[in-house]
């Protein structure tokens, strides 16, 4: 799979401008406008976003819920546009959701789960869904202020 992840923390005073990229013709735009306007959760994911989509679905059977709170306008047009928006956190949903993620799974169990949900046998899976807990538990931890929206894609 050629998808990937990335993750910013965008101020929501810049959440017009990414809306307003997405009316270009391509997405371009608005991928530029991102870096602009977003911090980029460092160090990269280094694994691809199909490993991250995993993750998101085991944290669902478990219980724990990746927000989309895209009710506020312009939110929601990042969410109608396809660039792979699956997760938008404001300051309060990341300080709830980092309550659970606190006490990550061990490598097997993440490794299993990985191997089973995607009928491969990927020995370094456990490594990859745990560099995606961080770098989620990163991502959610840089939001710092109430305005500032942690934005999630796989694309």
């Amino acid at each position: 799979m050629s998808q990937i992840a990335l993750a910013y923390v965008v101020p929501f005073a810049n959440v017009p401008k990414l809306a307003a990229a997405l009316k270009e013709p391509n997405t371009k735009s608005f991928w530029q406008e991102l870096e602009q306007s977003g911090k980029a959760v460092e160090p990269a994911y280094p694994f691809g976003g199909h490993v991250l989509s995993v993750l998101l679905a085991q944290w669902e059977e478990h219980d724990i819920q990746m927000p989309l709170s895209v009710e506020q306008a312009p939110l929601g047009e990042l969410l109608l546009a396809d660039v792979g928006l699956v997760v938008c956190a404001s300051k309060s949903d990341a300080v709830e959701l980092l309550k659970p993620l606190k006490e990550p799974m061990s490598l097997d169990n993440l490794r299993d789960y990985f191997n089973e949900f995607t009928a491969q046998d990927f020995d370094e899976a456990g490594i990859a869904m745990q560099s995606g807990w961080d770098y989620v538990v990163r991502g959610l931890e840089s939001v710092e202020s109430e305005d500032d929206y942690y934005l999630l894609f796989i694309a």
